[in-house]
């Protein structure tokens, strides 16, 4: 490798270093300071609002079970994967599905059936229910890892 080239790799790795991994350790510690450890991110009368939104609007991709269809699957083996893989974010995902869901009309549905469907799909993966509901402004305590549904 010779100087220039090393020289353009050491600069994109830098980079990389202060766009990536900077903001994230940053951010991390500031939600720890004002997250609850152990308290949940959805309220039981949430989720069940969320699964009438869900099966009016999602199921005819993502299934009934969520297991996937047309669409990917937001439960089970394949779902836990996913996560693993990639380690979205709940903020990511629910940005994700209120931008550029449903498939054929996206960003349509108002907030709060957003906000419901997502309560609904953690209360269906056994996250952990509390006495918050769902909230753009809550998802930053949240980690869908460990993955607590059934991975089979």
């Amino acid at each position: 490798m010779d100087g220039m080239a090393l020289t353009m790799r050491l600069a994109l790795q830098r980079l990389f270093v202060l766009i990536v991994l900077w903001p994230g350790v940053f951010d991390a510690a500031a939600v720890a300071a004002t997250c609850t450890p152990g308290a949940g991110f959805y309220t039981p009368e949430q989720a069940k609002a969320g699964q009438a939104a869900y099966n009016a609007n999602c199921a005819s991709c993502h299934s009934a079970d969520l297991l996937g269809n047309s669409g990917p699957a937001l439960s089970g083996g394949k779902f836990a994967s996913y996560v693993q893989f990639t380690k979205i974010t709940p903020t990511q995902l629910l940005a994700f599905t209120s931008a550029q869901m449903p498939a054929n009309a996206p960003g349509t549905l108002a907030a709060a059936d957003y906000n419901n469907i997502f309560a609904y799909i953690l209360a269906y993966d056994k996250y952990r229910p509390g006495t918050q509901p769902v909230s753009a402004d809550g998802m930053s305590c949240l980690s869908l890892l460990p993955y607590p549904g059934a991975t089979s």
